[in-house]
């Protein structure tokens, strides 16, 4: 007869004394195995912290198209292909600056018009942050271009 097989007879025949001491044992030990438990559960979670961190940067570009076609989906209910098309059809570069995708850290916006969510096209971080500053109004634009234009 096998070792395993050897312990799972022991433990068929002597399943109510096993479990009677288990019982016993964690009464007994309460204080012990929490403290013990909090230790393992503070180790695990840093290693899989570390494991999960080193897991995005090891497959990044998967992550930031997922993350991508999750927000599109979601915000603004466009495919990653209709982005694409969008980005193609702008050379990827920022609809009002002209700066070019390869230039930038970030991947372009998705403008779009926050009352009617109609989709204006792709901007860079430092535009789409701009005309949100300016709440989307024409006036305030106007305002700040002849501003420059008399104080530059």
């Amino acid at each position: 007869m096998t070792k395993q097989k050897q312990n799972k007879s022991y433990y068929q025949r002597h399943k109510t004394e096993i479990l009677k001491r288990q019982k016993q044992y964690y009464r007994d030990n309460k204080e012990a195995r929490k403290e013990y438990q909090k230790e393992r559960d503070s180790k695990m979670k840093d290693d899989l912290k570390k494991y999960k961190h080193q897991y995005y940067l090891d497959n990044i570009e998967n992550f930031k198209v997922y993350w991508k076609k999750a927000d599109l989906k979601r915000k603004f209910k466009i495919t990653i292909e209709q982005y694409i098309s969008m980005f193609e059809k702008q050379n990827g570069c920022c609809i009002i600056c002209g700066t070019h995708q390869s230039k930038l850290k970030k991947a372009l916006a998705v403008d779009h018009n926050h009352d009617t969510n109609k989709i204006r096209g792709l901007l860079c971080d430092t535009c789409n942050k701009g005309l949100g500053m300016f709440h989307d109004d024409i006036n305030h634009l106007l305002n700040a271009i002849e501003y420059l234009k008399n104080n530059n």
